[in-house]
């Protein structure tokens, strides 16, 4: 009886150190950035474009893994989106995205306001805890034809519709320097 009440002690004291594991402190959220350059986008895609219903979706920085060639798209995580799916996607956007193997395809406005002439692509990430979203297939090359994004860029992503299409518009917010200034006060 002794022995068997000594291993139901261990087993608890086991189970308490189990348990007790090291949260990480949640990050400050950023207040969403509206400068010169968003209203010139906004300006743009309303008045010039003929664009519709301009909504922000995240506003991100760029991290390593969004730049690397060999990932090539944009991440955005949907617990971070600044709107909610069915606001931005219509429910065939949404049908679409969940069964298409290779998702939608989207025009993107680029950071010299113009629309840039290679599509890319929306597609889910279904992940373990959680789902993305990804801009990908000639992500690689829209970074590398805009050069003002980089890693540690703090950017937004708005969807507009021209034409009934979805669109995609992605503007620099801050330059690393800034958002590593900011990060230091």
């Amino acid at each position: 009886m002794i022995k068997k009440r000594k291993l139901c002690l261990l087993m608890e004291e086991d189970n308490k150190k189990k348990k007790k594991r090291k949260i990480p402190k949640k990050k400050e959220r950023v207040p969403v950035v509206n400068n010169e350059s968003i209203i010139q986008l906004k300006r743009f895609i309303t008045s010039e474009m003929g664009g519709l219903d301009m909504k922000l979706v995240i506003q991100k920085i760029l991290y390593e893994s969004d730049m690397k060639k060999d990932q090539s798209r944009l991440n955005m995580p949907i617990l971070q989106l600044k709107i909610q799916t069915h606001k931005f996607l219509t429910d065939e956007e949404i049908r679409m995205i969940d069964e298409s193997k290779d998702g939608i395809e989207v025009r993107v406005v680029d950071s010299k306001l113009r629309m840039y002439e290679r599509p890319l692509w929306l597609k889910k990430w279904h992940l373990k805890h959680t789902d993305n979203y990804v801009l990908k297939t000639n992500w690689n090359k829209f970074v590398g034809d805009n050069d003002v994004l980089k890693k540690d860029t703090m950017i937004q992503v708005w969807a507009f519709r021209k034409d009934r299409q979805l669109c995609f518009a992605i503007v620099l917010v801050e330059r690393p320097d800034a958002v590593n200034n900011r990060d230091a006060t």
